[in-house]
């Protein structure tokens, strides 16, 4: 030893020997050995504090220790010659050499340490897969440590990469940070972690236990879905009993997105606040890329097989995209070849085939309420749509190729476009139960009294042509429904005689230019309908409506006197109408079993009194949000300077009697356009709840 070093070490010895009270930080450091480390010289250092330290009479009170050294087991020789009971941090110092490291070695501390919990660091000249393992076995020690750092120098795999290898929720740098560290904490999110139940469950004898039938079906009762998936990745055994069980999934939304055609994503939801979101093939390599395309797309339809395979309940929504539009931004050509999207198409084609082969081996139909397509024909559609149940199927919406690449600015070959045909899919069960259809395509060639569509609530599609017969057939079949809301139907091309048509359905109300016309059509309404209504309707209605809403504006009826200002007395004959309707609405909600459940109420062209008729008969644990327009605030919204509502029959809106109501305390949301309302907002009843 020389005499730098003796001296050196009989001043630390006296330190050492001397210090009494709490040292706040040690640090045991070589300087030099970044760029000339040699063991010889960092052993003796290291072995003359291990004698210093064993020299004293009582423990070493260290609160954070930094220290280098040859090997695991000399270092943990030092820390266990300090008082574990101050002792909340160690770090492990070996950044300066690319050599093996036993990192299990500092396992010691969990007996060691009394039951102190403390945060452990490690620094590393290279990172390797095999060190991640080895912290794998720190995480089932959570009384002892709260966090592990783990900082490096180099590695051979990116962030996403480790992620992957160890399977537990990690933070790493960021990208402009000088350091590279991962860091894990200890919490209760990494024992709901798949990599953590994993390795829990690693021991053959827990494994045994959960692979038990009987033990397992009380297990699956506790757990969520995504509980339940991570449990079938632990082991073969206990995938075998899980899947022996059958557990019920609720999925409520299944997304599909063939954004990439090498990288496909998907999307689940499983509740209001419960989703989760994963891209497949991230770690595929291949110089052939079809053979990528393939196995993303085997990936994902496991992935749905067994999602699915035990989906019980109806998804609220099932949604495929095959635009491959991030695959098509990547061309160096801007203009892609008519030979790439043809590629393309080819991919969506096998893919949907061996989804139909998939869903048509299912014991059930799948019950799905909204199917939406995005990038597809009509051929696309018939792959999926005859294995929907029929009974949950209430709206149909697709984009074909040509409107959603126009959506995406790409322009899409000209002659790979073709007509959208619904000769055989609207023969199909799911059509004709379906209520609402949306078509973006190219136009429709099946003819309106051929395709099915008068049982449809809601429609939007674009034909090939419309003709005077066409329109007649829809006014007399549409007048008969007691679904209907809006039909709107584009044509490319017409054969209407307004003159024929103006004879069959009468004289247009407003003609706007020689393509653009209106017609209004009478509806009945008296009060053995509006009795008819809530018995058959709403009568036994049991689930809550999302939306009941009242105009009464009669803008029609307005609209079509001769005077083009009516009279007070018009208007007091239409205000009377409502009074009339809304008495007798509120003598059959009374009589209801139980209050109505409704989400959201509105209604347009209403006084506060003409609110009394309906607010006390809904359900309170129900209504979220109140919306009103009075009169004068209804017709002006309306815009018709003919409509003006006389200024005498204007009153102030008042609250006092409404705010009382439980329904109104109850909601969260209140929308109110009408003359000044006269209750102060002190007596409102509006801090507490509206948002």
């Amino acid at each position: 030893m020389n005499d730098f070093l003796k001296n050196f070490v009989e001043d630390l010895e006296e330190i050492i020997n001397n210090q009494k009270s709490l040292v706040d930080s040690l640090k045991i450091k070589y300087s030099g050995l970044e760029e000339n480390y040699k063991k010889e010289k960092l052993d003796l250092v290291i072995y003359q504090i291990f004698k210093c330290l064993e020299s004293r009479k009582e423990l070493l009170q260290v609160k954070r220790l930094s220290i280098d050294a040859v090997h695991m087991s000399q270092a943990m020789a030092v820390v266990k010659l300090l008082d574990p009971s101050v002792l909340k941090k160690v770090e492990f110092g070996f950044e300066n050499r690319d050599e093996d490291i036993d990192i299990e070695g500092a396992l010691a501390l969990v007996e060691w340490n009394e039951g102190q919990r403390m945060k452990l660091v490690f620094k590393l000249h290279t990172m390797r897969p095999e060190y991640l393992e080895s912290v794998e076995k720190f995480f089932l020690h959570r009384p002892t440590f709260t966090e592990i750092f783990i900082y490096y120098k180099h590695c051979v795999h990116d962030n996403a990469s480790l992620k992957a290898i160890i399977g537990f929720p990690m933070q790493h740098e960021s990208p402009d940070s000088t350091e590279k560290f991962i860091k894990f904490r200890l919490s209760h999110r990494l024992l709901l972690s798949a990599g953590f139940v994993k390795l829990t469950l690693s021991n053959d004898l827990s494994a045994k236990i959960l692979g038990n039938p009987l033990i397992m079906k009380r297990v699956i009762r506790s757990l969520g879905y995504w509980n339940v998936q991570r449990l079938r990745k632990t082991s073969r055994g206990i995938r075998d009993c899980v899947d022996f069980l059958k557990p019920v999934t609720n999925i409520d939304e299944y997304n599909v997105f063939f954004l990439s055609d090498t990288h496909p994503s998907a999307r689940i939801e499983t509740g209001r606040y419960w989703s989760k979101n994963w891209i497949y093939g991230k770690y595929e390599t291949s110089e052939d890329r079809n053979v990528l395309c393939q196995k993303a797309q085997d990936q994902v339809l496991h992935d749905f097989e067994v999602n699915l395979g035990r989906q019980n309940t109806c998804l609220e929504e099932l949604k495929f995209i095959f635009s491959y539009i991030d695959t098509l931004e990547k061309e160096e050509n801007p203009n892609p070849s008519i030979e790439e999207f043809q590629r393309l198409n080819q991919l969506t084609i096998q893919f949907l085939g061996k989804l139909r082969e998939m869903l048509s081996r299912r014991s059930q139909l799948l019950k799905v309420k909204v199917l939406e397509l995005l990038c597809c024909t009509d051929d696309n559609l018939m792959q999926i749509l005859p294995y929907l149940d029929p009974n949950c199927l209430k709206k149909i919406e697709l984009n074909d190729p040509r409107s959603e690449y126009e959506r995406l600015r790409v322009k899409y070959p000209e002659s790979m476009l073709k007509p959208f045909v619904l000769d055989e899919i609207c023969q199909l069960e799911q059509w004709k139960s379906a209520t609402e259809l949306k078509i973006q395509s190219q136009p429709i060639f099946t003819s309106i009294q051929e395709m099915n569509i008068t049982h449809f609530s809601r429609i939007w599609i674009e034909v090939d042509t419309i003709s005077s017969e066409d329109v007649l057939y829809l006014k007399e079949h549409l007048l008969l429904s007691t679904s209907f809301q809006r039909f709107i139907i584009d044509f490319k091309n017409t054969t209407i005689d307004y003159e024929t048509l103006d004879g069959l359905i009468g004289p247009p109300h407003r003609i706007f230019s020689d393509t653009s016309r209106i017609w209004f059509f009478q509806m009945e309404v008296n009060h053995q309908f509006l009795k008819n209504m809530n018995t058959f309707n709403l009568g036994r209605q049991n689930t809550c409506l999302e939306e009941l809403k009242f105009i009464f504006s009669y803008i029609h009826t307005l609209e079509k006197e001769e005077n083009p200002n009516p009279s007070i007395e018009k208007f007091e004959r239409l205000n009377q109408l409502t009074i009339q309707f809304l008495w007798k609405l509120r003598e059959i909600l009374s009589r209801r079993s139980q209050l109505l459940k409704v989400k959201v109420l509105k209604v347009l062209c209403c006084t506060d009194d003409n609110l009394m008729q309906i607010l006390p008969y809904l359900n309170p644990n129900c209504l979220k949000k109140i919306e009103i327009n009075d009169p004068r605030s209804e017709y002006g919204r309306l815009g018709d300077d003919r409509v003006k509502y006389p200024e005498s029959m204007l009153k102030p809106f008042v609250l006092d009697e409404i705010c009382q109501l439980e329904q109104w305390k109850s909601a969260t949301e209140l929308k109110i356009r009408s003359q000044p309302i006269s209750t102060s907002i002190q007596e409102m009843n509006i801090t507490q709840k509206f948002g």
